[in-house]
C-alpha cells in the first residue's frame, strides 16, 4: 500500500491500520455520494 509506510508512525499495527483505512474509505465514499446528490438536485 502506497500510504502505509509514511503513516506507520501514526499507527504501527498493520491490522489496526487496515481497519482504520477501511473506515476512512467507507466514509469518503459516503461523502462523495452525498456531494454528488447535492450537486444534481434542482
Amino acid at each position: 500500500m502506497a500510504v502505509r509506510e509514511p503513516l506507520r508512525a501514526v499507527e504501527p499495527d498493520d491490522r489496526a491500520f487496515e481497519a482504520a483505512s477501511a473506515r476512512f474509505q467507507f466514509l469518503a465514499s459516503l461523502i462523495g455520494m452525498d456531494a454528488s446528490d447535492w450537486r444534481s438536485s434542482p
